[in-house]
């Protein structure tokens, strides 16, 4: 894993798809709160996104798989990279609806019982 340097894929995998999920949410949250530094939001969106090309393999109930999709596809790195022409609050509220997004499967892959 490139932006987790000291983890590998079977840590990760360790902690189960809900864990895995408050991971990722607590990466874009990490990125909101520094949307002024681009380089360091930029590391916590691409930590996120290696969270979540974890959670992907990982199988979900229908329900929840259909949640995340969209959130997948909102996620993509064009999107999230922050660079001169994106606003510093646009990218600050997709992080926390993102973020809101991974919270919830959470709680629903819990509920499902796939904790």
């Amino acid at each position: 894993m490139k932006a987790h340097r000291s983890l590998r894929r079977v840590d990760v995998l360790k902690y189960g798809p809900d864990q895995i999920a408050m991971m990722v949410a607590s990466e874009f949250l990490r990125a909101s709160e520094r949307t002024q530094y681009a380089s360091i939001a930029n590391n916590c969106f691409e930590r996120a996104r290696e969270l979540m090309g974890i959670l992907e393999t990982i199988p979900l109930t229908e329900d929840v798989a259909q949640e995340l999709s969209p959130v997948y596809g909102r996620c993509t790195r064009d999107q999230l990279m922050i660079d001169d022409r994106m606003p510093l609050e646009r990218v600050r509220k997709i992080s926390l609806e993102v973020a809101s997004a991974f919270e919830k499967a959470s709680e629903n892959i819990r509920k499902a019982g796939h904790a």
